[in-house]
């Protein structure tokens, strides 16, 4: 980057500006309103009001369990976080809570909703390493739930437990129905 600069400086043709003086180069042209859209947004997918094809196609059987596994654990993970300020917490809520947050934090991006795309991406090991960080978050908050005797998130963990054996499923159906193999 040093050395682009260097040359910059020294190219009599290019004049170095700061950010704020840009305006003065390239006056605004009007005010404009963005639609809900990605990079990855066709004018037809626009039409059929899906602006986030690539991660959330609601003709993706993937990406509508991968959103109910994220729902799923982001209701445990409430539950988790209605109990951190609890009195009667203990050691064993505290790590097992800390660890469900940092499988959280990592386990929630965009990548593994990408690759369940098909358009054309497709990698269902890479789709269900980011399930994985979810299993693992939602594995240990529900363990801190148990630790403080708060029942609240079994249902909601067998849910989850549910959604991941239906990604599970789905993953390896899609990628026969991709190559175009009977597994039955």
């Amino acid at each position: 980057m040093e050395e682009a600069f260097q040359l910059a400086i020294a190219d009599e043709e290019i004049e170095i500006v700061f950010i704020s003086q840009l305006s003065d180069y390239y006056p605004l042209a009007g005010v404009c309103d963005p639609i809900p859209s990605s990079w990855s947004t066709s004018p037809k997918d626009l039409k059929l009001n899906i602006p986030y094809p690539l991660w959330k196609h609601p003709n993706n059987p993937v990406h509508k369990i991968q959103f109910r596994m994220m729902r799923a654990l982001d209701e445990l993970i409430n539950l988790c976080d209605e109990q951190k300020n609890n009195i009667d917490i203990n050691e064993d809520f505290t790590q097992k809570y800390h660890t469900a947050r940092w499988f959280y934090d990592r386990g929630l991006y965009s990548c593994p909703f990408w690759w369940a795309s098909m358009r054309p991406n497709w990698d269902p090991i890479l789709i269900y390493k980011g399930a994985n960080l979810m299993l693992l978050s939602a594995m240990n908050a529900q363990l801190a739930l148990i630790y403080l005797n708060v029942c609240e998130g079994d249902e909601v963990f067998d849910r989850f437990i549910d959604y991941h054996h239906r990604l599970l499923a789905e993953l390896t159906k899609q990628t026969a129905n991709l190559r175009n193999v009977r597994t039955y």
